[in-house]
């Protein structure tokens, strides 16, 4: 969707407030219900902001430690990896900013098309990086959102251009598209047919009601 528009202040300038958050809940891991307690801290330094994940899985049973692997190189590469929640450069409004991660919430320009978006969801069963970019170059505003550098077909993406006429009036250009629109429904069976659309979800070998072909008939 390309859209044109003319406004006095852009609404995805608002500065981020830092902390620490946490949150309480339960997550499911093969198959398993596990309690989960984490802390979302952010370590700032200088412009450069690193929000961290730092969370517990436990159940009847105990904790659940594959989330703490430290038993060779690479599982403590992926431990840490893991926590790390996102990354952040500078505030909205300056010249440079950009947040690669979790996504709580993004607005490109004045929210007409994207307003609010987040692509934490499904966190923490999904993990998503993606990428809230803008930069001042020259009186001209680049915009640039991409919801999740991990997979290899994209989703949501979102740019936008604008020139400053006056000190508080701008004129823009948008531009979003998700090249991905099933990608939020859940797909059981892996087939690439969300469960919703899927007759049959547990069945990854078929979709639709029709009726087979005569050779896989059981005789």
């Amino acid at each position: 969707m390309l859209v044109f528009s003319l406004f006095a202040q852009d609404a995805s300038n608002a500065p981020e407030k830092s902390g620490t958050t946490g949150s309480i809940g339960t997550v499911t891991i093969n198959g398993e219900v596990y309690n989960q307690l984490s802390l979302r801290p952010e370590i700032p330094i200088g412009k450069l902001g690193l929000g961290l994940d730092v969370y517990l899985y436990f159940n009847d049973k105990g904790m659940y430690w594959e989330s703490w692997d430290f038993s060779s190189g690479d599982a403590a590469y992926r431990t840490i990896i893991d926590k790390i929640y996102y990354l952040r450069w500078g505030q909205p409004g300056e010249n440079l900013y950009f947040k690669a991660g979790a996504l709580p919430s993004v607005t490109l320009g004045q929210g007409i098309l994207v307003n609010n978006y987040s692509n934490i969801m499904e966190y923490p069963q999904v993990r998503q990086i993606g990428l809230d970019f803008k930069a001042k170059i020259a009186g001209v505003g680049i915009e640039l959102i991409h919801s999740n550098f991990k997979e290899a077909s994209p989703g949501v993406i979102g740019m936008r251009s604008s020139l400053g006429i006056l000190p508080k009036l701008s004129a823009g250009i948008s531009y979003v598209t998700d090249l991905d629109q099933n990608a939020g429904l859940k797909d059981s069976d892996g087939d690439t047919y969300p469960d919703y659309y899927d007759f049959y979800p547990d069945d990854s070998l078929r979709y639709d009601g029709l009726a087979d072909a005569q050779d896989d008939w059981e005789v």
